[in-house]
């Protein structure tokens, strides 16, 4: 989730806690977490607007053609 969304997350953490170096520092590491994680799990994960709208919508892009995926 944390790649998915992480422009949100950053913004959530800037809007949830005071300015200053700590803030500062949690997201400095936000990013560096979400770097790694795209490294980790590029060549796995569909790209990550398809894999947002599939959380969107319902449904993912596979192999150029919309697949409709079940959630719970």
């Amino acid at each position: 989730m944390r790649l998915v969304y992480a422009e949100e997350w950053a913004l959530s953490i800037e809007e949830s806690h005071p300015c200053g170096p700590e803030r500062d520092e949690v997201i400095r590491q936000h990013w560096n977490e979400v770097a790694l994680i795209r490294r980790a799990l590029s060549r796995y994960l569909p790209s990550i607007e398809n894999l947002k709208a599939s959380f969107i919508e319902g449904s993912v892009i596979s192999d150029k053609k919309r697949v409709k995926i079940k959630w719970f």
